[in-house]
């Protein structure tokens, strides 16, 4: 004898991820409900992407509910009312069309003489309810093909609308209805907006997309606006844009960097009043300052919230490269190890081969990744900016940015508009 199966408790987490998705697909979540979902969502670390998880398969699973009940069902039912409407075994016709639907048989009467004739009735009220009910199915049909608010202009490579692979591609105007839209890593996905505009997606990206609304979980996003005015939701505020505005927006760790090419916008963070956002200007944590970069040949300001650094190391058999803070080393780059506070962490790969760095200040924290490292390290010091090294001479294709990207205008290949 088999040993009776045990269920494994549901983590409450779990338990309540699935509860709040669940009301928020059927649309009645209240809005503290919504604050609470938005904040397990947000969680750092391990913790955040197994919610989302959770909250993914909740949603995928009433979005398939819906998609089945309101359509094929729905058909099926108004087809039964109809049949029965003709006339056909007044007595019996609904029994009889859910049994004959279900592949099942009632037994069946012996044949009598027929009644006298009756005179004839009208049959105009039979084909009154057919002609309705046409009307009907016709009118579900018109709905479900105009219900769409975004077009698929072009995609690189694995993109998902609720769960939904999309075609991969260039001019490739499928229409879509309000939906999550997942970008993989490294791929790109373009579409425009019913309301009017534009959005390149650079995976990862996790995204709801609306009519009027584009809620970001996390990616980054260029986005261009026309006659609309839609609203951009982040991880730490909101932004609404003006028409014929031009905004990059980068979202992680659960805080957002943001540049203005052109146009206006309001940045909304707690509970305070709105910031104006103009053309050459970035936002990050509230802070707004100038969108510069060498690209523009632009003098590095010593004052900036966020900044990112990227050069080409070649290294030298006996030379070193030093990050100095007031003539202190803060890391020392040798062909074969990185030393930081006194630890060393050795290189992968050739000792003298060439290695891509990168500096970032993000959320208060100064990060170094180095080809050849699995991971980044966080420094133990703010550093003030432009960076000073000794061994210059080494660095090579040097570049430096404020903002989520350089503030060169992003290239789009638009081949499609709805």
């Amino acid at each position: 004898m088999s040993e009776p199966e045990t269920s494994t408790p549901v983590p409450e987490s779990d338990a309540e991820i699935h509860d709040l998705a669940s009301a928020f697909a059927r649309d009645e979540l209240d809005t503290a409900g919504q604050q609470r979902l938005y904040d397990l969502l947000r969680a750092p670390g391990p913790a955040g992407a197994a919610h989302a998880r959770h909250a993914w398969r909740a949603l995928a699973m009433h979005t398939d509910l819906r998609s089945h009940l309101g359509g094929k069902a729905l058909v099926q039912a108004v087809r039964l009312r109809l049949d029965e409407a003709e006339g056909r075994d007044q007595e019996g016709g609904f029994l009889r069309g859910v049994f004959r639907r279900l592949g099942w048989q009632r037994p069946q009467l012996q044949p009598v003489g027929a009644p006298p004739a009756l005179p004839r009735r009208s049959q105009r009220w039979p084909l009154l309810l057919l002609a309705l009910g046409l009307l009907v199915i016709a009118g579900l049909w018109w709905q479900r093909v105009n219900a769409w608010t975004m077009v698929v202009l072009a995609n690189g490579g694995e993109s998902r609308h609720d769960g939904e692979l999309l075609p991969v591609g260039q001019d490739l105007g499928l229409r879509l209805g309000d939906g999550v839209v997942v970008v993989s890593a490294g791929n790109r996905l373009e579409v425009a907006l019913r309301s009017g505009g534009q959005v390149v997606m650079l995976g990862p990206v996790q995204a709801s997309m609306s009519d009027g609304r584009i809620a970001m979980a996390s990616g980054r996003l260029h986005v261009r606006t026309s006659a609309g005015s839609p609203q951009l939701g982040l991880p730490d505020g909101h932004v609404q844009l003006s028409p014929d505005s031009d905004l990059e927006v980068w979202a992680r760790d659960g805080t957002s960097s943001m540049g203005l090419r052109a146009g206006a916008a309001t940045l909304h963070q707690g509970s305070g009043p709105g910031r104006s956002l103009g053309p050459g200007q970035t936002a990050h944590q509230g802070q707004i300052q100038a969108w510069v970069g060498s690209a523009l040949d632009s003098k590095p300001p010593t004052q900036l919230e966020h900044w990112q650094w990227s050069a080409r190391w070649q290294p030298q058999t006996g030379t070193l490269l030093t990050l100095v803070d007031n003539d202190a080393p803060v890391l020392t780059l040798h062909p074969e190890a990185l030393i930081i506070a006194g630890q060393r962490h050795p290189l992968a790969g050739p000792p003298l081969a060439q290695r891509s760095l990168r500096l970032e200040r993000w959320a208060g924290r100064v990060q170094l990744r180095i080809d050849g490292l699995p991971m980044a390290i966080t420094l133990p010091q703010d550093l003030p900016f432009p960076l000073q090294w000794q061994g210059a001479e080494q660095l090579q294709e040097v570049e430096w940015f404020s903002g989520p990207s350089s503030p060169q205008p992003l290239s789009v290949s638009y081949g499609h508009t709805p």
